[in-house]
């Protein structure tokens, strides 16, 4: 989880300094965070029970063609769902810092700054 803000004053530093030509950078925020962690952060943030449902890649897969996507965008898609699901996406990095030259937002402080939205 990487707090959109991160990623917007990342992607400013190469449009306003040349220190950033040929760099690639891989973004994460600074903690690996199931999604029941997700959740958590938001229920003590929000202060209200927010559920998880875990939707079978089957399901998802059948629901996503029923919506109008192809069945390629489809099975891409829950690949994308297995990656993460298997832990391929359980990467942390400190380029948010190397960039900006301060840590990347918290799960936790983007629940509490963005509170008002899930009211």
């Amino acid at each position: 989880m990487i707090d959109p803000r991160d990623i917007a004053e990342v992607a400013v530093a190469p449009l306003t300094t040349p220190d950033h030509a040929g760099r690639t950078y891989t973004l994460t925020g600074p903690e690996l965070l199931s999604t029941p962690d997700q959740v958590s952060l938001l229920r003590k943030a929000h202060g209200r029970q927010i559920g998880i449902v875990d939707v079978p890649l089957d399901v998802a897969r059948r629901q996503l063609i029923e919506a109008g996507r192809t069945p390629e965008f489809a099975e891409g898609a829950m690949h994308g769902q297995r990656h993460i699901a298997e832990g391929g996406n359980a990467r942390l990095t400190d380029e948010v810092h190397t960039v900006l030259g301060h840590a990347a937002r918290t799960c936790a402080r983007w629940a509490h700054d963005h509170r008002a939205a899930f009211d």
